[in-house]
């Protein structure tokens, strides 16, 4: 991740000591971003500072054909963050003294066959398994099959050779997060989604999270694509991939208010102890990536420390960052695909919080 310091970031700098903007200044300042070239249809976004919401706002319509407005409460696909929450999940796990990071693939997930290297959990969670990504122009990133269990799922990849030895390189893998999905249940005794719901989104208070169950639970924003000419319309999507296969990487459902408590709950301790919390923002693997921790990418930039994950996919794109040194978290959910300027716009409201020298 890259955050450009732009002319907006300046413009968006409070005085010394101001604070930040209120829900009308922040209101008027998204909508702004509504008429620029390549605007999604709507835009959420929401901030914490300490234990408390600070700012949740949405501009645009979740639903251009129905004239629905996009609210606070709007859900959309998180895609990728779903692997941080994913980590989460495993940390807990190994706080507990079900699973251990050096616990070995097959032994917890039996369907997932031997390789030529041992796989180990902590290899999967720093995307150092050499377990393959998606394979390009073979429809993996968009597949609308159902998959009824995880063991099914696995048929896509689990006979294809590692790229590398385990711990050697680095290959982000959304595959190697759905091998974690079998790890939480085979270790919890449940499901995914009943472990999620019980042990991390109602703990943080995350009441409108879930998984993207085809038919059930999804998104209440309608999905869209990038208009190819800069004033050009959003086309809607009326078919999404089918994330049965790969919920703990890219399955979750949630709102940017959902997201910045996730950060709440592990701050304060409601979800893992503090030691299990600096444990999963440690490097396990720095040779093979300085800034990649388990599960959760790391960013140090113009004096700042960010944690974050970021999720882009059809229809929908999205980031959580997370300040540790100021205690700070702002997320960002927005209904269309390749929405670039995501990384812009969260620039410009860090700016605003924490000023271009990192103080509030």
């Amino acid at each position: 991740m890259r955050f450009p310091l732009l002319l907006l970031l300046v413009l968006m700098m409070p005085p010394a000591g101001a604070a930040g903007p209120t829900p009308e200044e922040a209101r008027e300042w998204l909508e702004g971003w509504l008429s620029r070239p390549h605007a999604p249809p709507s835009i959420s976004v929401a901030i914490a500072e300490g234990d408390e919401v600070v700012l949740a706002e949405a501009v645009g319509l979740a639903d251009i054909e129905g004239g629905v407005a996009a609210t606070p409460a709007t859900t959309y696909r998180t895609y990728s963050i779903s692997k941080g929450i994913t980590a989460v999940g495993v940390m807990q796990l190994i706080e507990h003294g079900s699973v251990s990071l050096e616990n070995e693939l097959h032994r917890l997930v039996p369907r997932y066959p031997k390789k030529r290297w041992p796989i180990r959990v902590e290899h999967l969670l720093a995307h150092t398994s050499g377990i393959r990504h998606y394979k390009k122009n073979a429809g993996e990133i968009s597949s609308t099959v159902e998959y009824p269990s995880l063991t099914d799922s696995l048929a896509v990849f689990k006979d294809d050779p590692l790229l590398f030895e385990p711990g050697t390189s680095k290959q982000y893998s959304t595959f190697g997060f759905n091998l974690l999905t079998g790890v939480i249940e085979q270790a919890s005794g449940r499901s995914y989604g009943d472990y999620l719901a019980t042990r991390v989104f109602e703990p943080a208070g995350m009441e409108s999270s879930n998984l993207a169950i085809a038919g059930e639970e999804e998104a209440s924003a309608q999905a869209y694509w990038r208009p190819r000419k800069p004033r050009g319309k959003s086309k809607r999507i009326k078919k999404l991939p089918n994330v049965s296969g790969r919920y703990g990487a890219s399955g979750i459902v949630s709102t940017p208010t959902d997201l910045v408590r996730l950060f709440i709950a592990l701050r304060g301790g409601k979800l893992m102890r503090p030691e299990t919390f600096e444990r999963m923002l440690s490097v396990p693997y720095p040779e093979a990536d300085p800034d990649q921790a388990y599960g959760w990418n790391l960013d140090r930039q113009e004096g700042r420390f960010a944690v974050y994950r970021s999720g882009a996919g059809t229809g929908f794109t999205g980031a959580l960052v997370h300040y540790p040194e100021r205690n700070i978290t702002i997320a960002l959910l927005v209904n269309q695909n390749q929405y670039k300027e995501r990384w812009e716009l969260l620039d410009a409201l860090a700016g605003r919080y924490l000023g271009s020298d990192g103080e509030r």
